[in-house]
């Protein structure tokens, strides 16, 4: 549900500014990453790109944390999810007639890496907790 509400919501379906020329979708790799690390001192900029880091990092520990997923499944898993949220962002769009939310392949390559880092994380956790179960032993 919190992933919808950041991810999705508001959906604004009129407003004052002119979008006949507005962007819908960032095909670029790398475009808007880097651009958002070239503007750190502007602090959407940051949260956007920490944001798109951290959105799916809680469900790769979720899903790891019991029983490590194989690498296929960590990188299919969040390019399905975050490829959903994308397409669901630009139907908005194209619904609306306005850009809520922009189709970006950088959101999708930010979402994979904090995938990842989340597996990753829950990797070391596990071991970690194994060690301190063998130790109270």
């Amino acid at each position: 549900m919190m992933l919808a509400k950041y991810t999705l919501l508001p959906i604004r379906l009129f407003d004052d500014l002119d979008v006949s020329n507005a962007t819908y979708f960032q095909l670029t790799p790398l475009t808007s990453i880097l651009f958002y690390l070239q503007n750190l001192d502007v602090p959407v900029y940051g949260i956007q790109l920490f944001g798109n880091l951290v959105l799916l990092l809680p469900f790769a520990i979720y899903l790891n944390i019991k029983k490590q997923r194989s690498l296929i499944f960590n990188i299919i898993t969040p390019i399905i999810i975050s490829l959903s949220i994308e397409t669901l962002q630009l139907l908005i769009d194209f619904i609306t007639q306005f850009p809520n939310k922009i189709f970006d392949v950088d959101d999708l390559l930010l979402n994979v890496a904090g995938f990842l880092i989340g597996a990753l994380l829950s990797k070391y956790a596990r071991a970690i907790i194994g060690s301190l179960k063998l130790r109270l032993q």
